[in-house]
């Protein structure tokens, strides 16, 4: 036989071992996520800390945004310029019950520059479109 035709001959049955050994691979871990039971559950206390945040946005938004930046570098600055009332609304949704490791990877995904551009954005981009909104709704 030559090397060709015992290659064509291996392949059929390494084929059905690769297969029949992903089936038998366990499934992939599941990200941390919490419980049904811990799930966040928006409280009055997040509503205050929520409101507390976007009135923030609302008043420094005109002195931060040059309107020249892009839009994403001046929701960072507003995030980071509402920092104490940002902090506040991520340790609002926090439960007594969520465990250390949730409220570890919850704070430091909060703390990423992807998530504080994400929370001003939306005021940002609204006020460059003319939107005038009252910070005391």
């Amino acid at each position: 036989m030559t090397d060709q035709a015992i290659a064509k001959g291996c392949l059929a049955p390494l084929a059905a071992i690769s297969l029949m050994c992903g089936c038998a691979a366990p499934p992939p871990k599941q990200p941390a996520t919490p419980s049904t039971a811990t799930a966040p559950v928006q409280t009055e206390e997040t509503r205050r800390a929520m409101r507390a945040f976007i009135k923030c946005q609302i008043q420094h938004e005109p002195e931060l945004d040059d309107k020249v930046s892009d839009a994403s570098t001046s929701a960072l600055g507003l995030t980071n310029r509402c920092s104490s009332e940002y902090e506040a609304e991520t340790e609002s949704w926090l439960g007594p019950n969520d465990s250390q490791h949730y409220k570890q990877v919850w704070r430091e995904q909060r703390n990423t520059r992807e998530a504080k551009i994400e929370a001003s954005l939306d005021i940002v981009l609204s006020m460059r479109r003319g939107m005038v909104p009252n910070p005391n709704f």
